[in-house]
C-alpha cells in the first residue's frame, strides 16, 4: 500500500508530434484541494502541474517524464487526453497501440484536439479559483449537449471507430480564450470549442 501523498496523480495527457519527436504533456492535481472544493470554498488557488517528456517513441517520451518525477507517477486517474492534429493526422496507430499494450487509458476518458496552447490549457483552473477537474473538459457532456452539434467523444469510441474502413468521426476541437470573461479587473482564460477535427477513413 502506499500513502496519497507518496504519488503524483496524471489527471490529463497532452500528446504532439513535432520537428520528428513526440512530446508528452502531463496535468496532474492535488487531491487535497479538490477534497476541500468538494467539501467548502477554499480561497487558495489550486497548483497545477504540468510536466513535459519528450522522445523519440512514445515509451521514451513516457520515461523522459517519469525519470525526473520525485514520486512515483499514478496514470489511473486520466480523464482527458489532448491530441493535436498533427498527432491525429501522422501518428494516432502508434499511440493506440502504445495505450493499448500499457493499460494507461481508461475507456471513458474523453478525447479533444487542440491546435496549440497545449501547456497553457492544461494549466487553467476553474471559475472561483476552483481545480480544473472541475472544468469543461473533465465533464464536457451537459456542455455539449445543450449548446453543440459537436458529440463527445471517449477514448472508448475512438477505439471502436478509428480503423474501421467507412464512415467518419468528429473530434470536439477546443482552444484557450480570454475575451469573454474576466475575473476581478483581469481577463479570465477559459478552454471552449472551437470546433471539430474529422478522421475519415
Amino acid at each position: 500500500m502506499k500513502e496519497v501523498q507518496h504519488q503524483i496523480y496524471i489527471t490529463a495527457l497532452g500528446l504532439d508530434f513535432k520537428k520528428g519527436q513526440y512530446y508528452i504533456y502531463f496535468q496532474a492535481l492535488s487531491f487535497s484541494n479538490v477534497a476541500r472544493q468538494e467539501g467548502g470554498s477554499s480561497s487558495e488557488e489550486p497548483p497545477v502541474l504540468v510536466g513535459t517528456g519528450k522522445g523519440d517513441t512514445l515509451e521514451e517520451a513516457f520515461d523522459y517524464i517519469q525519470r525526473s518525477s520525485p514520486s512515483p507517477l499514478y496514470f489511473g486517474h486520466i480523464s482527458t487526453l489532448y491530441f493535436t492534429p498533427s498527432m491525429l493526422k501522422h501518428h494516432l496507430n502508434e499511440f493506440l497501440d502504445y495505450a493499448g499494450r500499457t493499460e494507461v487509458i481508461r475507456y471513458n476518458t474523453g478525447v479533444f484536439s487542440i491546435k496549440k496552447d497545449i501547456k497553457e490549457a492544461m494549466s487553467l483552473n476553474g471559475f472561483f479559483g476552483k481545480s480544473p477537474a472541475f472544468s469543461f473538459t473533465f465533464n464536457p457532456g451537459e456542455v455539449l449537449e445543450n449548446d453543440s452539434f459537436i458529440p463527445t467523444i471517449t477514448y472508448q469510441n475512438l477505439i471502436q471507430r478509428y480503423r474501421q474502413p467507412v464512415g467518419s468521426m468528429l473530434i470536439p476541437s477546443i482552444k484557450v480564450e480570454e475575451s469573454q470573461w474576466q475575473e476581478g479587473e483581469k481577463p479570465k482564460s477559459i478552454v471552449k470549442i472551437s470546433g471539430g477535427y474529422l478522421l475519415a477513413h
